[in-house]
């Protein structure tokens, strides 16, 4: 069974994320598995803004969704 999560209208299978981006701006681009087009640009993609990028953040953020890479130097 696909892991699915739910933010705003948008639901998220788990299961096909390749990356999710965090843009300095505030927007996080959810990219899945899936053809590119011409441009190489995933064909795939999901943009979120505003609350509902905020809430994708604040998720990622919490300690049981995601495990932190020691040393990495990133942060959101």
């Amino acid at each position: 069974m696909s892991r699915l999560l739910r933010v705003g209208d948008t639901v998220i299978n788990l299961d096909t994320v390749t990356d999710i981006v965090m843009k300095t701006g505030g927007e996080v681009h959810v990219h899945f598995t899936g053809p590119v087009d011409e441009d190489l640009i995933p064909a795939n993609r999901v943009e979120l803004r505003g609350q509902q990028a905020e809430a994708l953040r604040e998720w990622l953020s919490g300690s049981d969704n995601v495990e932190y890479c020691e040393r990495s130097g990133g942060s959101w």
